[in-house]
């Protein structure tokens, strides 16, 4: 084994742990001999094989190993027994820690937090505030960021883009990002619910330290005072989730049957993330107003909770209007105002959604 860095006598105290700053002795990967290197407790930290290297200011500690072509660089915190190999890339102020194992070419950045026993692997990415935890698997080309959660023994894979307030637990399978929704604005701290997928087949749900699946919910909300803030947002999971096996086979009453006419009109319009309802006005004569903005969940969303509160208004039939805003369009690509109206015909408690 040729050695290809040593300590240049510089210390510094992290975590009451005594680490030595490094330099490179020798040209490899992107290295050039010279280059100042970052911090390591001892040789066990960083490898001499490959190109792996710790760079600025990233500390590598206690039995942590950093070994193959991984790159840890920026403020980085690698420590516990966590293991960061193959290509690898860890930058900014994310941290390491515990039993993790990050692989391939998984990169972790921002102020992400993977710990636990935690496997990160593929093309993965980790940014943002995410908190990677417990027994959690992200493969694929998932990419994990904002506040998201992922606990248990989850697993995010293909190509899965989970953000904002997620928070995923227990046996999560999200394979797409129709394997989960959010919604928010629960509560005066505008607190944020999850509906996802678990390998069972089933929908689960994640609210407030409250997980199980949807049924389970339903109990635990009936005949209290979030049974009118939360029976909608399940209906409407109910339907995003496509699932009235199993889990929902209680809300046939409430099914929406979108008319080849909608799917053909509104369809390049699916996966937006809109919601919450501004203003809500019931008339007889005129339909509902349904006014949608902000940054929140699905657009079906915005049609099942104007439903909702027709049901308890209109027997037959009824007309809905709804105006995305510019800044409702997650991504910021819808630049005018979209208005539109839809008819809303409920026969035999089946509700059928048409363009006007």
């Amino acid at each position: 084994m040729e050695r290809k860095y040593e300590f240049t006598g510089e210390t510094t105290e992290i975590d009451f742990q005594k680490l030595h700053r490094i330099v490179a002795v020798r040209d490899f990967g992107v290295v050039s001999a010279g280059d100042l290197g970052g911090w390591i407790k001892d040789e066990n930290n960083l490898s001499h094989d490959g190109t792996a290297w710790v760079a600025d200011e990233a500390a590598i500690y206690e039995d942590a190993l950093v070994e193959d072509d991984a790159f840890a660089m920026g403020r980085v915190r690698v420590r516990g027994s966590a293991h960061v190999g193959g290509e690898a890339q860890l930058s900014e102020n994310s941290c390491v820690e515990g039993d993790t194992y990050i692989r391939g070419k998984a990169q972790v950045y921002g102020c992400a937090h993977v710990h636990g026993s935690t496997l990160v692997e593929g093309k993965a990415k980790v940014l943002g505030y995410a908190d990677i935890a417990q027994s959690a698997h992200i493969d694929g080309n998932a990419l994990v960021s904002g506040n998201a959660e992922i606990r248990g023994n989850s697993h995010v894979t293909g190509t899965v883009k989970l953000h904002g307030d997620a928070s995923v637990c227990g046996n999560a399978l999200i394979r797409s990002d129709e394997d989960w929704i959010t919604v928010t604005g629960f509560g005066s701290g505008g607190m944020c619910a999850t509906f996802f997928h678990g390998s069972d087949d089933k929908i689960y749900v994640q609210y407030d330290g409250f997980y199980g699946t949807i049924d389970r919910f339903r109990e635990k909300i009936k005949g209290t005072k979030y049974e009118g803030t939360f029976m909608p947002a399940i209906k409407a999971a109910c339907i995003h989730f496509n699932s009235f096996s199993h889990d929902c086979e209680n809300e046939s009453e409430i099914i929406v049957e979108e008319s080849d006419e909608f799917v053909s009109s509104f369809g390049k319009y699916r996966g937006l993330l809109l919601f919450e309802p501004i203003d809500i006005n019931v008339n007889r004569e005129n339909g509902t107003k349904y006014w949608m903005d902000k940054d929140m969940a699905d657009y079906r969303f915005g049609y099942v909770m104007a439903v909702e509160k027709l049901k308890e208004e209109f027997k037959d039939s009824c007309v809905l209007e709804a105006v995305l805003t510019p800044h409702s369009y997650y991504g910021g690509n819808l630049r005018n105002p979209l208005n539109f109206r839809l008819r809303c015909v409920r026969e035999d408690g089946i509700v059928r959604v048409y363009p006007m």
